[in-house]
């Protein structure tokens, strides 16, 4: 991959180029994307392949879904909140899923199916 270009210009708070575009605010790597290839179509993002919020070389932006970019977060390790750094659930297990982005502990995750599966077959025999 190439060397990214930086927008120059102004940067939101979370550090984005950003632009004003007929009084509207519009990202820059986004701006570059649709002047280049059009819309974005409906349910999509432009996503940094490069982990460079300014960055708008259009070698690094690719279309994507919200859920594949919080996904990106998480499998490069740019992600972080205040859940990041825990590695026990509420109940004190350790996290040992992970799944579509989400850690469980496997724990919890059978007792949850064991009283579901309770609740469901008492539902059942009620209604037989």
């Amino acid at each position: 991959m190439t060397s990214c270009d930086e927008w120059a210009g102004a940067r939101t708070s979370a550090g984005y180029g950003a632009i004003r575009v007929a009084g509207t605010l519009v990202l820059a790597h986004r701006l570059v994307w649709m002047q280049t290839n059009g819309p974005i179509p409906t349910e999509q993002l432009v996503r940094h392949r490069c982990d460079n919020k300014r960055c708008i070389s259009l070698e690094h932006l690719e279309l994507g879904t919200p859920s594949q970019n919080a996904l990106d977060y998480v499998e490069r390790g740019t992600y972080h909140n205040q859940n990041t750094a825990k590695t026990k659930c509420p109940r004190g297990h350790v996290y040992d899923y992970f799944r579509n982005g989400r850690r469980y502990c496997t724990d919890c995750r059978r007792e949850n199916t064991k009283q579901f599966r309770l609740r469901t077959n008492s539902l059942t025999k009620e209604t037989a």
